[in-house]
C-alpha cells in the first residue's frame, strides 16, 4: 500500500515541477518592458533633441546582468548538478558555496556546453532579428537614413545580418537596426564566460566575476570617461564587447549571491516593497542625475536586485498572467525594432514637431514589432518543417 502512495506523491511532485518550470516571473516581465521603453526614449532623445532620458542607457546593463543570471543558472544545472538538483534551498546554497562537494561525477565538456547554450539562444532570437533587419534595411533605404553605394558600405550590412557587428567588422556604421551591437557583444561575451563558469565553477561565480567586472568598468571609466557608447576600442575590438563581458559577469555573480542569500530570503510583502522602491529610485536617478559619478554604482545595484528578485521565483507579488507574459515577450521585439524607425523619421521628416515624431515612432515600432513577430514565427515554422522533411 505504501508503494502506490509514494508513486502518487512522486507523480504529483513531478507535475508540480513541470508547472513551476512553465511559470514566469511577472515582475521581471514588467521590468523588462519598462527598461525597453526607457531605452526607446533614450534613443529618441538622441535623435529628436531632448535630453531628459539620456541616462536610461544604463538599462542595457540590466538586460546583460539578467541574461548573465539566467545563463549561469543554466550552466550550473548542466555542469554542476549537485548544486542545481539539491533537495532543499539550504543544500543548494551549501553546494554552490563550496561547503559541500558540488562537483558532478561526469562534468560536462565546456566546449559542447557553450555551443549548445549559444545555439539554443541564437536560434530562439534570430528569426525575429532577421525580419527586423530586413525591415530596418528597407525603411532606412527608403528614408535616406542609410546609403549603400559601394561594396565597403555593403560589407558592414552583411556583418550585421550575421550578428558580427562587435567583431570589428561594423564599428564605423551605426547599423541597419541600431541595436545589433547588443546581441553581437552578448554572443561573443557568452562564448568567453560560459567555459569559465563550467570550468572554474564557484571561483568564477563568487569571486572572479565581480573582480573582472570592476576592472573593466574602471578601465572604461578612466580611459573614456563614460560607458554608454558601444564604439571602437583598441582599433579592432569594440567597447560594447567589454561592457557585455563586465555586465554578464555581474549576472554570474548575481546568481552566486542569490544562492548565498537563499536560506535567509523569505520574500515577505515588506521585502517586495523594498525591491519596488529600489527600482523606482533607479528610474528616478537615471531620469535626473545621468552625469553623476555615482551612476557607475547602478550596475552593482542591478546585480543585487536581480539576485534578490530571482532567488524566490516566481515573484514579487505580481502574478504570472497573460498580460505580463505579453509585455515580457514584446520587450525584446520593441528593443530590436525601434531605433531604425527613429533614424528614418528624423531623416525624412526633420521639420515635424516632437510630439508628432514620438507618436509616429511608437506607431511604427508597434507595426514593425507585429511584422517581425509573425515573420519570425513563420520562419521558425518553415525551418522546422524543412528540418523534419530532411529527417
Amino acid at each position: 500500500m505504501l508503494l502506490p502512495k509514494v508513486q502518487t506523491l512522486t507523480a504529483q511532485g513531478t507535475a508540480r515541477e513541470k508547472i513551476d518550470m512553465k511559470r514566469q516571473n511577472g515582475t521581471i516581465n514588467l521590468i523588462k518592458f519598462l527598461m525597453a521603453v526607457g531605452i526607446l526614449l533614450m534613443h529618441a532623445g538622441m535623435e529628436f533633441g531632448f535630453d531628459r532620458f539620456q541616462g536610461t542607457w544604463i538599462f542595457v546593463e540590466w538586460f546583460y546582468i539578467f541574461a548573465g543570471y539566467c545563463v549561469t543558472k543554466e550552466v550550473v544545472k548542466k555542469s554542476w548538478p549537485t548544486a542545481a538538483s539539491a533537495a532543499t534551498p539550504a543544500a543548494a546554497s551549501a553546494a554552490m558555496t563550496g561547503t559541500t562537494a558540488g562537483a558532478p561525477a561526469e562534468p560536462a565538456d565546456p566546449g559542447e556546453l557553450t555551443f549548445g547554450i549559444l545555439k539554443k539562444r541564437i536560434c530562439a532570437i534570430y528569426p525575429y532579428f532577421f525580419v527586423a533587419c530586413l525591415l530596418g534595411l528597407v525603411i532606412q533605404l527608403l528614408a535616406g537614413s542609410l546609403v549603400i553605394g559601394s561594396v565597403s558600405d555593403a560589407a558592414p550590412v552583411a556583418a550585421e545580418f550575421l550578428m558580427l557587428q562587435m567583431t570589428g567588422l561594423n564599428l564605423a556604421n551605426r547599423g541597419v537596426m541600431g541595436t545589433t551591437w547588443f546581441l553581437s557583444a552578448m554572443w561573443i561575451a557568452l562564448a568567453l564566460i560560459i567555459p569559465c563558469i563550467a570550468k572554474m565553477k564557484k571561483y568564477y561565480v563568487c569571486v572572479l566575476s565581480l573582480l573582472l567586472a570592476l576592472l573593466i568598468y574602471g578601465y572604461l571609466d578612466v580611459t573614456t570617461g563614460y560607458l554608454w557608447s558601444p564604439g571602437s576600442w583598441a582599433g579592432f575590438a569594440a567597447k560594447g564587447t567589454l561592457r557585455a563581458v563586465a555586465a554578464l559577469s555581474l549576472g554570474a555573480f548575481s546568481y552566486g549571491l542569490g544562492e548565498r542569500l537563499r536560506p535567509i530570503l523569505t520574500r515577505p510583502k515588506t521585502e517586495s516593497l523594498l525591491l519596488y522602491a529600489a527600482y523606482a529610485l533607479v528610474f528616478l536617478f537615471t531620469w535626473r542625475y545621468a552625469d553623476s559619478k555615482w551612476y557607475y554604482l547602478i550596475p552593482l545595484l542591478f546585480t543585487v536586485l536581480v539576485a534578490v528578485g530571482m532567488t524566490k521565483q516566481p515573484g514579487w507579488d505580481i502574478p504570472d498572467t497573460k498580460a505580463t507574459r505579453f509585455l515580457g515577450k514584446i520587450s525584446m521585439l520593441l528593443f530590436i525594432n525601434h531605433v531604425y524607425n527613429i533614424y528614418a523619421i528624423q531623416k525624412a521628416f526633420p521639420q515635424w514637431s516632437l510630439p508628432r515624431k514620438m507618436f509616429i515612432t511608437l506607431l511604427a515600432a508597434c507595426v514593425c514589432m507585429a511584422v517581425s513577430c509573425f515573420g519570425g514565427e513563420a520562419l521558425k515554422k518553415l525551418w522546422h518543417s524543412k528540418k523534419n522533411a530532411l529527417k
